[in-house]
């Protein structure tokens, strides 16, 4: 099972998020998404270092969903998850998983839910 960890470095300087203890990397930016966070990963807060890292763990535990990507989904889980962390934490991929299924049955997921079906319906119609 693979598992996020989060901690501090030794100097106490950045943060640091692996997952299997190899870095976890920022995800690409696909057209019209933008960088939240000039400094990297963060928690404890509800700022842009937090969305950052919310973002990535979920496009990283859910790939291929692109609600995963969806601020309105990432910064609910750093609002629930990552903004209450506190020191050095482990969070399992299955978890991260979890979240996002149960979010997609709230009412802010199902709207998003049907917003993508909507815009991907819209794409096989042109052709692309």
């Amino acid at each position: 099972m693979r598992i996020f960890r989060g901690r501090y470095d030794p100097a106490g300087a950045r943060r640091i998020v692996t997952l299997d203890d190899r870095a976890l990397e920022l995800p690409a930016l696909l057209a019209g998404e933008v960088r939240h966070s000039p400094t990297g990963f963060n928690w404890g807060y509800h700022g842009s270092g937090p969305a950052e890292l919310a973002r990535a763990m979920l496009v990283t535990a859910c790939p291929g969903e692109p609600a995963a990507r969806h601020p309105a989904c990432y910064q609910e889980f750093k609002a629930e998850v990552l903004g209450r962390l506190q020191g050095e934490w482990e969070i399992e991929e299955p978890a991260v998983r979890t979240w996002f299924m149960l979010w997609r049955t709230t009412e802010t997921g199902q709207m998003i839910m049907d917003e993508l079906d909507a815009e991907a319906e819209i794409e096989i119609r042109k052709g692309g």
